[in-house]
């Protein structure tokens, strides 16, 4: 009884990152916007959907299959096609079906390297990080219903900001590694973080040269910046990680309230 009441629950993720990303992503659009509609908070919904969906899928793919997994897949994906349909029905944009397909490929390539047993490396995380963030542009396409550069805009500040994340948090949990291996992550993040962040002011630096409207977005990124280079000068991991993951949440927060007030 015991063991078939475990293998019945509900394969909620449990990567609270990815939870954050999502959610991030999309309240950077009404941010941006400063509207919110009910069509946009359907697509939520779907996409939320959509993302429990993944894991049941991700256990199968790992070669644990059963039919309680295959079933609450099933569940979850036609729920949140099912919300997908109607949101684009109630958008009277029914291309957003389309346009949310492409975000699957970047779950394709992140379900065949978890395939491969690679699914803590960083090429995966970046897969799956690009492809959650893709919810910033579909859920502004839903508000303007055309792919305007504004699309691909909201879609680039989110991926930066996420990918700076994402060397942060793998930087603080190789600073806790005592292996040889450990060490060797820590020297390539260290390294890895100084030249992203420092790329980063400079691509915007360029970008205010070239036109000057564009001065406040370097704004957006100087606080996870300033965490960045704090982390690799200071040398010294965060014990817990789960303040890793409330400043990550809290770097979030602000990067939203930045794109509120600056753009």
């Amino acid at each position: 009884m015991k063991r078939g009441t475990q293998t019945s629950r509900m394969p909620i993720p449990r990567e609270h990152g990815a939870w954050g990303i999502l959610i991030g992503a999309f309240l950077s659009v009404p941010a941006y916007t400063k509207t919110l509609s009910l069509p946009q908070c359907l697509f939520l919904l779907a996409i939320l959907l959509l993302f429990v969906s993944r894991e049941p899928l991700l256990q199968v793919v790992r070669g644990r299959f059963r039919k309680d997994l295959f079933y609450w897949f099933l569940f979850f994906a036609v729920s949140g096609m099912g919300l997908l349909a109607f949101t684009a029905f109630l958008a009277k944009f029914p291309a957003l079906v389309g346009y949310t397909g492409l975000m699957s490929l970047f779950f394709v390539i992140e379900m065949y390297l978890v395939r491969r047993g690679k699914a803590m490396s960083f090429v995966s995380h970046l897969m799956g990080t690009i492809g959650l963030t893709t919810i910033a542009p579909l859920t502004l396409l839903i508000h303007l219903q055309s792919p305007t550069t504004a699309v691909f805009f909201i879609w680039f500040l989110n991926i930066l900001f996420f990918v700076s994340g994402i060397l942060f948090v793998r930087y603080e949990i190789a600073l806790k590694s005592k292996s040889a291996r450990g060490y060797r992550e820590v020297q390539r993040y260290r390294v890895a973080m100084v030249l992203y962040h420092l790329l980063l002011l400079l691509f915007f630096a360029v970008l205010i040269y070239a036109d000057n409207l564009l001065t406040s977005t370097i704004f957006l990124f100087l606080p996870i910046t300033i965490q960045g280079l704090w982390a690799v000068t200071s040398r010294q991991a965060i014990t817990n990680l789960k303040v890793v993951g409330w400043l990550q949440v809290g770097q979030t927060l602000f990067f939203v309230f930045l794109i509120a007030w600056l753009i």
